[in-house]
């Protein structure tokens, strides 16, 4: 008698497709939509009367972090399928990068912002080392 020494997973040609679904529009929504804040920021800039579009361009990035922590955090937690769920976490961390990418939009001097994102890499590094180690643990299934 053959045994399957592997554990089942939760397989379903519905996460197949949803996960087709999400990865096919993110990209060219997120595309999309930093295309019409930029060319906002582009026309502030050009325009003294549209003035007031130039803090779309830098708090263009918080509305886009809500939308894609509303949309892939609950495929991080609530996804069984084996396949996509650390896709679906890794998209989700990514996604919570962009909450302190905010701040540094509002740092004026570019070196500041170089040294700043220097830092907080450097930081996340150590962060990825430690847990490959097996230092620290996130378990973020429910």
């Amino acid at each position: 008698m053959i045994t399957d020494s592997q554990p089942t997973s939760h397989r379903s040609p519905l996460a197949v497709i949803l996960f087709i679904v999400v990865a096919t529009t993110l990209p060219c929504s997120l595309v999309g939509y930093h295309f019409v804040m930029w060319f906002m920021g582009q026309m502030a800039i050009a325009s003294e009367s549209a003035n007031f579009l130039a803090w779309f361009d830098k708090l263009s990035l918080l509305p886009q972090a809500i939308v894609l922590l509303i949309v892939i955090a609950p495929l991080a937690w609530f996804t069984k399928d084996d396949r996509f769920r650390p896709i679906y976490q890794s998209w989700f961390i990514a996604t919570l990068f962009a909450l302190p990418a905010l701040a540094f939009r509002f740092i004026p001097n570019a070196q500041l912002v170089a040294l700043a994102q220097i830092a907080f890499g450097l930081i996340t590094g150590l962060i990825v080392f430690f847990r490959r180690r097996g230092s620290l643990n996130f378990n973020f299934r429910l």
